[in-house]
């Protein structure tokens, strides 16, 4: 619980969303989720294709037979 709090508060003032992004993701990753090398699992603005061509701000393939696609937004 520590590390989600000191995650929180480091992260709670800060929200420039494309200058930030992989920083937050990897320090979330690294440091509250203990996974150990997560650029090795995580993809950044993977492009897809719907009735436009579009970006996922992070995608994490084949983790324990699943897969997450992550949307960043940086204020409600």
């Amino acid at each position: 619980m520590n590390d989600i709090k000191k995650f929180v508060a480091q992260w709670s003032e800060r929200g420039y969303e494309k200058g930030e992004m992989q920083t937050f993701w990897f320090s979330l990753l690294r440091e509250v989720l203990k996974l150990s090398e997560p650029e090795k699992f995580i993809h950044f603005e993977v492009p897809v294709k719907f009735k436009h061509k579009s970006f996922i701000d992070a995608f994490l393939p084949d983790t324990k037979d699943s897969f997450y696609t992550l949307e960043q937004l940086s204020q409600f």
